[in-house]
């Protein structure tokens, strides 16, 4: 046992995070009683996501500033304050004496933490790792420049490259791998499928990377083909995998001979017999025999050889054919069983059937059960085995080949991954002086979320809470629904186990939802869920409602059912299940794919819940499994007028808007492609007929007879007239052709990221996507695959053909994380769509559990080998397969597979038991569990009783029931069916539907229920609530009534924007093509953003209104800055002015060339006097020899004052003091860069939608924030009514990740006037007026890039004067 542990089980909506932030003050409270010293920054907080982590970090904030005023208020005699909102625990909670008990010290304590908070560890596990790398990296010998490959896409895109390498290594004859890696082959279909053979190894690299031991775990991969049987003697203990299966048919076995004995013992009963079912079954002339035969096997399985066990097995027919007359086939008319007992019982007779199924069942347990495993003798059992055993060695040589060739590839990029982060920090730990270090610095550890961890991650955590003075653990087992990343609740369970039984609470008090839905709750996991079956004994911390509702409201939980409708069927009542459609009009399709109709039901389960029952759209949750139903009930939703975000779909690469921007890059890349550039030209108007005329102009591609179309020739000449309507386009074709070369002419100089940004800004797309239907999800799209491009160039792979390629890998990824849209914060009232997964940690009042009637686990979901941890090692994995042959066509089973799926079967059941879960605790109001399916609501129920099987002894379902269930709905219709079983005394045991479908008034909708009977424990501590009911509703509407319904005006003008076209000029043809209040909104500069703020203020009266009219329309005003800023990128061509050697160079060009070189300028350098100086002339002359600079430009930035500026800014002093000896504040920036060079971002563009208010707001901080109406935008195009675009690029800025906050940075090489010289903090006055309102929109923009990240610092590095300005101030 641990005695520093400590272990908090938190069911869902308990407060858990509540909970342990009270125990995080109170352990901080008691050490600060005896030692005033203490701080918050002995305590590390470790949670799963980086959001919870910004979350418990914001909350604990709050909590111990309201318990500094709650101290405070006892510490005088005024009045005092009182925890309502349960931020310490409540008035008469633990933390709340203590401060009452000494306020002085509570005060004196908390203030400090208040002000330590920021420094405090609170992070996630990998942030955790990271800084412990980070800080060791000399004792781990690592290259401290490395940066993480968070991207999924990357790291699939590297992986698949390494596969390919390899593939082709072993493909050649001469390749040690050769034979064996075309026999593995085999067993994933051949040459022709080696692609399920990468799936298979990636699959079992990334499992080996989330164990401590790494690829030893493979090292028994092997094991359940390793027995060799032939000759070997006794079997027992010599496969853990046979004994296991013996040992359960051996359970079967037994509980057969109970039911045999039952039965007997009834038969007695009804005739009189005083023998007992045992003795009769011992007096039985038939059944004894048999059970003696039977016994035999199991008996011959301890003691004899496999062979020895098919003679007992082949012993047992003899046995049943001796007692069926010499007869091998059994037959009931044939033969009495029972005549020897009971000689009424005849031949033909219903008792007589009876007994005969049993005997049938007896033959079975052999040929069918037994049967599978001793299949085939000893010596061909062993040849079997060695071929699967050597495949799956193979398996796991290759996979170990990979790695060794992945990691190798990773170093050479100089990335890592997360889990090659944790596997080094625990390098770090395992040595005494590190660990001494860590345990030091956190005396005190909290794990939230544990159960989400998977085995490397717990190492890690013990680690760290090896000499720690108290860890602090928190979880549920019933929420552990991570496996598919190999967390498992026998981690969990693990941890609990190690814990003192007197360390060990349970939080089990629900503050989420009605009462309702958590007796409904109880009732059904009181019946399902146990540690055989879910992974945890629900009853054991079920939830504890403290009172039953006055009235009992039945339509919290509802069950919406549609019968499905099935096409061929004409009637009325379409027997087969649901209504038929009605006459079909030829203008649509009747939707009768039953996910359509599951679809329409949802949707108009929405429709009333907020036309009738007053919720709003985002107070709604549809949850899935999957994402199965989405993309159809996106589209449904948004026809219906309602708006919609969804998250989880995964199908990043097919959104229009980055369709479209990989069209252009492939167009780019090859003009005469012709499928991308017709794309495009259609994007721009250019009508299907248009196309085919142009087509009509010649051969060849159609980029060459745009060439000749828009600049005709004598050489090529055009007919007279153009065919078609080209005469009316070209104008626009000639203005499209101009802007595809020049964003040709760009690339040849520029990377991908830069190129995608001057397609968003040249063309209008990413403002134009902006005014879209969920504008703003769009444009994080496109950013998000700048940041791709960036990302998969630093790997060492640039340019587009290699971009494209790996685009075209990542589009075939089924990996949701690799397809994954942009992250975004929800923006409107909108119904949410997300997977339960994503679901966790989240509530809405109305949660809609979809698809509750699919299959939660099918058998072809297996991938070809089923790899598991082997059961009570948890330092091994083992796999099994089928063994095929390509040349045969054939495929052998094997009774390891079949165990090993099986018992991979019961795993997905057990945590799809506890996803339901999570999904049954989200809602706070009302739970509708949807679905869909071919049978009649009765005939639902009569099925979940016969899957339910035998009950256990206390009349819960069985864990065989469970999985053959198989469904959310049939899982809780047997819940309920075994609830009823053991409440005959309250008369609620009627297991029966009840619907009122003689309401005349019900419409195609029909109203029911269900009874809810109790649960295995009173509900509250006050006993049972009164008329527990489960609403019933069942959609009988017609298959082709549309859901939709007209939607809200702002929705039809959306949708009208939708199908606009852009016009020549970009996606701007406002006044044609946008209505009023979808208009492109007003684009300024954020250099230009105080001028615009000082030339559009509001007109005073005696004002020139012309002059600030026309002001507004300047092109210095109103204009698209990407020409403007583009040259300033590293890589750009340098303009004539530049390159002309008759002129000095301007102030203009000095300060750019500046900017250049901080922006190449390596931060790994150390901060060294001679080593910054070297790498900053090295930077300058490889400008110069790019022709980025020129050669008079270079000369003066190294030879000039800038030059000193930048070693200032690079290489800053030990004390870097302002005009009057202070140390400047911002000398730490430096350091931060470096520390922060991982997350560095330089020269990065950005775009940002304001309105008129909080941009002048932004802007002017010192000045007037006028209302007044806007000037007349230039040429009417553009309208302050939608907002105002403002772009620019930002110098840079750093992240910071564990305390999720921002630090900005922005060169200025303005010069210091002569008359400031002696008086530079009128420089730094100046300079921060000029430029606070620009960076105030950059910070605006970072932190809408980062939702939920704060910029804490702005700072502009005046290099000509050698100070760091605060415009933060």
């Amino acid at each position: 046992m641990n005695d520093n542990r400590y272990f908090i089980s938190a069911s869902a909506g308990t407060g858990k995070t509540t909970r342990l932030l009270q125990d995080v003050m109170l352990d901080l409270l008691k050490r600060g009683q005896s030692d005033r010293q203490s701080s918050i920054r002995e305590s590390l907080i470790v949670t799963f996501t980086i959001a919870a982590a910004a979350e418990l970090r914001a909350k604990l904030d709050r909590n111990l500033r309201f318990a500094v005023d709650y101290a405070h208020s006892y510490e005088s005699d005024g009045r005092r304050m009182h925890d309502t909102d349960y931020f310490i625990g409540g008035d008469d909670g633990e933390l709340a004496r203590m401060i009452v008990q000494d306020p002085h010290t509570a005060a004196a304590v908390f203030s400090k933490a208040v002000n330590e908070l920021p420094t405090a560890q609170i992070s996630t596990i990998d942030a955790l790792c990271k800084r412990i790398v980070d800080r060791n990296a000399d004792v781990l010998n690592i290259d401290p420049g490395y940066q993480i490959m968070a991207d999924a896409a990357i790291r699939s895109g590297m992986q698949h490259d390494v596969l390919t390498a390899l593939f082709e290594q072993w493909y050649a004859p001469d390749s040690p791998e050769h034979d064996a890696f075309l026999d593995l082959l085999d067993n994933t279909g051949g040459a022709n499928n080696d692609t399920l053979l990468a799936s298979e190894m990636l699959r079992l690299h990334d499992q080996t990377q989330t164990k401590p031991n790494g690829l030893k775990w493979l090292d028994r991969l092997s094991e359940p083909y390793r027995v060799r049987f032939d000759g070997l003697r006794p079997l027992r203990g010599a496969s853990w995998i046979v004994d296991g299966i013996m040992d359960d048919r051996h359970a079967a076995l037994e509980r057969l001979r109970k039911q045999v004995a039952d039965q007997l013992a009834a038969f007695g009963e009804d005739r009189g017999d005083p023998r007992d079912g045992t003795q009769l079954l011992n007096d039985s002339k038939v059944f004894a025999p048999v059970f003696d035969a039977l016994d035999a096997i199991y008996d011959t399985y301890d003691t004899g050889s496999w062979d020895d066990v098919i003679a007992a097995m082949n012993h047992v027919s003899d046995v049943i054919m001796e007692a069926n007359s010499g007869r091998k086939t059994l037959n009931g008319s044939n033969l009495d069983v029972v005549a020897d007992l009971f000689p009424d019982i005849v031949k033909k007779s219903d008792d007589n059937a009876t007994a005969f199924k049993l005997l049938k069942n007896m033959s079975n347990h052999v040929k069918e059960d037994l049967h599978k495993i001793f299949a085939l003798p000893a010596a061909q059992m062993d040849r079997l085995d060695a071929v699967a055993q050597r495949r799956i060695d193979t398996l796991a040589h290759l996979t170990g080949l990979f790695a060794a060739q992945y990691g190798d590839k990773k170093r050479r990029a100089a990335v890592q991954e997360f889990s090659d982060i944790t596997f080094l920090a625990l390098s770090a730990l395992e040595r005494d002086d590190v660990r001494g270090r860590v345990s030091d610095q956190w005396r005190y550890v909290y794990v939230d979320e544990c159960q989400d961890n998977n085995a490397l991650q717990n190492r890690f955590i013990d680690l760290i809470g090896r000499d720690a003075a108290k860890v602090t653990m928190v979880g549920d087992v019933k929420q552990s629904i991570y496996g598919f990343r190999y967390a498992q609740p026998e981690e969990f369970r693990r941890k609990s186990r190690e814990v003192p039984a007197e360390h060990l609470s349970t939080l089990d008090q629900n503050h989420r939802s009605v009462p309702e839905i958590l007796i409904f709750a109880n009732t059904v996991f009181d019946h399902l869920m146990r540690k055989d079956m879910g992974g945890a004994d629900y009853l054991q911390d079920r939830f504890h409602i403290p009172a039953a509702p006055n009235q009992y409201d039945a339509t919290a939980v509802e069950l919406l059912i549609r019968q499905q409708y099935k096409a061929g069927k004409d009637t009325e009542s379409n027997e087969s299940g649901g209504s038929a459609p009605a006459s079909y009009d030829g203008t649509s399709l009747p939707r009768i794919d039953p996910n359509q109709q599951q679809v329409d039901m949802i949707v108009r389960r929405i429709q009333r819940l907020h036309d009738e029952e007053g919720y709003q759209y985002g107070d709604i949750a549809v949850l899935e499994r999957s994402a199965k139903l989405f993309g159809e009930l996106h589209d449904a939703l948004a026809e219906a007028g309602i708006s919609v975000e969804v998250n989880g779909v995964g199908d990043y690469y097919k959104k229009p808007e980055i369709l479209l921007a990989l069209d252009w890059l492939r167009v780019i890349d090859n003009p005469h492609h012709d499928v991308p550039l017709v794309a495009l030209m259609r994007a721009y108007g250019i009508a299907d007929n248009d196309l085919a005329a142009m087509r009509l102009l010649g051969t060849g591609s159609y980029y060459g007879i745009l060439h000749r179309l828009t600049h005709p020739s004598d050489e090529f000449p055009l007919p007279d007239p153009l065919p078609g309507e080209l005469a009316c386009h070209i104008d626009m074709l000639r203005a499209f052709l101009d802007q595809l070369e020049s964003l040709r002419t760009f690339a040849t100089t520029h990377p991908v990221d830069e190129l995608l940004w001057r397609v968003y800004t040249q063309t209008g797309w990413y403002d134009y996507c902006g005014q879209l239907p969920d504008g703003y999800q769009r444009q994080a799209n496109l950013a998000q695959l700048c940041a791709k491009a960036r990302t998969f160039a630093g790997t060492g792979a640039r340019g587009i053909p290699a971009f494209l390629k790996a685009v075209e890998q990542w589009q075939t990824n089924d990996n949701k994380d690799v397809n994954a849209e942009a992250v975004t914060l929800s923006t409107k009232d909108a119904v949410h769509l997300t997977s339960i997964h994503q679901a966790k940690g989240l509530q809405w009042k109305v949660v809609i559990l979809a698809d509750a009637t699919s299959d939660t686990y099918r058998t072809n979901q297996l991938s070809q080998f089923v790899t598991v941890q082997k059961p009570g090692d948890p330092e091994h994995g083992v796999a099994v397969c089928k063994i095929a042959d390509e040349r045969s066509q054939s495929v052998v089973g094997t009774f390891q597979y079949d165990r090993l799926t099986g018992m991979v079967r019961r795993q997905t059941v057990d945590e799809q038991l506890r996803l339901l879960y999570v999904a049954l605790t989200r809602p706070e109001r009302k739970l509708i569990i949807a679905g869909i399916s071919a049978s009649e609501i009765a005939d639902l129920l009569v099925d979940a009783q016969a899957k339910a099987q035998m009950l256990r002894d206390d009349n819960t379902v069985t864990a065989d029931g469970i999985v053959n269930g198989n469904k959310y709905l049939t899982w809780i219709l047997q819940a309920l069916y075994a609830a009823s079983r053991h409440t005959e005394a309250q008369g609620t045991n009627e297991f029966r539907a009840y619907l009122n479908e003689s309401n005349a008034d019900a419409g195609p909708v029909f109203e029911g229920f269900l009874p809810l009977p109790d649960g295995l424990a009173a509900d509250t501590m006050a006993g049972n609530a009164s008329v527990r009911r489960v609403t019933l509703l069942h959609d009988l509407t017609d298959v082709h009534t549309h859901a939709q319904a007209a939607g809200s005006e702002r929705n039809v003008q959306e949708s009208a924007a939708l199908k606009m076209r852009p016009s020549p000029e970009g996606f701007v043809s406002v006044d044609e093509r946008v209505p009023v209040e979808c208009r492109r909104p007003l684009t300024i500069n954020a250099s230009g953003v105080r001028s615009w703020a000082e030339l559009t203020a509001p007109v005073e009266p005696g004002d020139d209104d012309d002059a600030a009219s026309s002001a507004v329309s300047g092109e210095s005003v109103v204009r698209d800055d990407a020409d403007e800023r583009s040259w300033r990128f590293s890589s750009y061509p340098l303009p004539d002015f530049l390159t002309d050697a008759g002129h000095s160079p301007s102030a203009a060009e000095i300060g750019t060339g500046v900017h250049n070189v901080l922006e190449q300028f390596h931060w790994s350098t150390p901060p060294d006097a001679a080593a910054c100086a070297e790498q900053l002339r090295k930077v300058i002359h490889r400008l110069e020899m790019t022709q980025v600079i020129s050669a008079a430009a270079a000369c003066q930035i190294e030879q000039g004052p800038l030059f000193d500026g930048m070693m200032w800014f690079v290489c800053p002093d030990d004390e870097t003091a302002d005009g009057d000896g202070t140390v400047d504040a911002g000398a730490s920036l430096p350091a931060g860069i470096r520390s922060h060079r991982g997350r560095l971002f330089r020269e990065a563009p950005f775009s940002l939608l304001l309105d008129d208010r909080e941009l002048r707001r932004i802007a002017n901080p010192n000045g007037s924030h006028g209302s007044g109406e806007f000037g007349s935008a230039q040429d009417g195009e553009v309208s302050a009514d939608a907002g105002i675009v403002v772009r620019g690029v930002i110098d840079g800025y750093y992240v910071d990740d564990e305390t999720r906050s921002i630090v900005l940075f922005d060169y200025k090489t303005d010069a210091v006037w002569d008359e400031e010289h002696d008086d530079l903090a009128h420089w730094e006055r100046r300079l921060h007026d000029d430029y606070v309102g620009q960076q105030a929109l950059y910070a605006k923009a970072l932190e809408r890039l980062y939702p939920g990240y704060t910029v804490t610092q702005r700072w502009l590095v005046g290099l000509a004067g050698h100070r760091f300005i605060n415009v933060a101030r």
